[in-house]
Order: C-alpha cells, then sequence, then structure tokens
C-alpha cells in the first residue's frame, strides 16, 4: 500500500473509532436525543377486579370519570407526571379524596396502575398493581 493511502486509510479507521467511541453514528449525524413519548392517557381504560369491571375515562382536559360496572362512582381531575420514574398520576375526586398512584405503560394500549387507598402515600415500586387495558381512544 502506498504510503499516502496508508495514512489516508488509518485516517478514516482513526475517525470511525472516535464516533463509535462517542456513539455518534458512522455517516456524522448524532443519535435524537429526544426521549420516546409515552403512550396517551387519553381514552377509555377498563380492568376486571375480581368479578367487578371498573373503568376509568381519562379526557384531554384534565378530567376523568371512574364507574364500576357501567355506573359512574366518581371524577375529577387528574395530572399525569411522565418525568417521575415511575410515572405519577394524581387522581383527585370532586369529594375532596385524592389517589396518589404510579402508573407504566406496558404498551400503548395497556397499562399497569398501583395504589387505590386514598389514604396511602404514592408507592415507589409496583408490587400490588391493577392491569388496564384500552376500551376507547
Amino acid at each position: 500500500m502506498h504510503p499516502k493511502h496508508k495514512r489516508i486509510f488509518l485516517l478514516v479507521a482513526f475517525l470511525v473509532l472516535v464516533s463509535l467511541a462517542c456513539n455518534i453514528p458512522v455517516s456524522g449525524l448524532a443519535p435524537d436525543p429526544s426521549p420516546t413519548p409515552a403512550p396517551s392517557l387519553v381514552g377509555a381504560w377498563e380492568s376486571h377486579v375480581g368479578s367487578t369491571l371498573i373503568r376509568f375515562t381519562f379526557e384531554s382536559d384534565g378530567t376523568f370519570v371512574m364507574s364500576m360496572e357501567a355506573v359512574p362512582v366518581g371524577q375529577g381531575t387528574y395530572l399525569l407526571n411522565v418525568s417521575a420514574a415511575p410515572m405519577a398520576l394524581d387522581l383527585v375526586y370532586d369529594d375532596g379524596t385524592t389517589l396518589l398512584t404510579i402508573l407504566e405503560f406496558l404498551d400503548a394500549n395497556t397499562l399497569r396502575m398501583e395504589n387505590v387507598n386514598d389514604l396511602a402515600p404514592r408507592p415507589t415500586a409496583f408490587s400490588d398493581y391493577v392491569i388496564f387495558s384500552r376500551a376507547a381512544p
């Protein structure tokens, strides 16, 4: 190999190694730093707890309705913090009851939620959760 070509080859090899070490694609484009957004909570979510059908309907205006066996049993406002790990969901019922829950999307149409006791602090991990499936967008 000609000495000039050898230097060019070594320079290219060096640049490839540096780009790999910096996690930069060889094409020169930096990876997309924006995280993948969480699926939307807006819509209706259902689960069977024992033999009882529970349904939460979350609206885009920050309100929700909870139903049991298709009968509304509570409503209020919600706040979802997707930056928290796990995600934090505050449910503030119109009667003043507040549930501090955690939430995780298992996929776009399945989520798990923990903490259904209004006197309990927000959990920090999942141990006794309920799986909800999207019933309507």
